[in-house]
């Protein structure tokens, strides 16, 4: 059973969703997110701007129209996008704003602005995996191995099972002269 075909189903239960209430917001929402994981990047957009024409203040659709952009390497449209969540009084979508925002400081090489936004994002929500994550890709990119290690750490120990953070660690244990580390990390991912 993969992602593709759970992502199929899922597809079929949001449009029956949205066929029984044509304003729901968050079956939309999420159609969003099934059309941005199988790249299906038109529908994505469409999908939420169907969200944002249906309500504006719905900050979750703003940081996954967001995310979108972003993967389209279009950063100003996805700096919008996060501020225009952040300018919400919807504080649950405010760290996944944050880390977008700091994602693209950190892709534009503004390294003290990223990590301000990937802390503000673990401030208000302390058990989102994906900001230490990044903070310790911004950390391990400017050399700062020890907060590098405690990030990727601080992951792990949220999630035991995450997939991502022990292959960064493995980059961290190669970086720091730790070889032998690197394949215990690696048979843990």
């Amino acid at each position: 059973y993969n992602r593709l075909q759970r992502d199929t189903e899922a597809e079929k239960y949001f449009l029956k969703a949205i066929q029984l209430d044509s304003f729901n917001i968050n079956a939309y929402n999420s159609l969003g997110v099934i059309y941005l994981n199988t790249q299906q990047f038109e529908k994505t957009e469409a999908t939420y701007f169907k969200v944002l024409r249906l309500d504006s203040t719905h900050a979750p659709a703003w940081v996954n129209l967001g995310d979108l952009y972003d993967q389209l390497n279009r950063p100003k449209d996805a700096r919008q996008a996060f501020n225009n969540a952040l300018d919400l009084d919807f504080p649950y979508a405010h760290p996944f704003a944050h880390t977008g925002l700091g994602n693209l400081y950190l892709k534009e090489g503004k390294y003290s602005s990223a990590e301000g936004s990937f802390k503000k994002a673990i401030e208000l929500n302390n058990f989102y995996d994906q900001a230490p994550l990044s903070l310790g890709k911004l950390y391990l990119k400017t050399e700062q191995f020890k907060s590098a290690k405690a990030s990727f750490d601080k992951v792990l120990e949220l999630y035991p099972e995450h997939n991502e953070a022990p292959v960064h660690l493995a980059i961290w244990s190669l970086r720091t002269n730790q070889p032998d580390k690197a394949w215990n990390y690696l048979s843990d991912a």
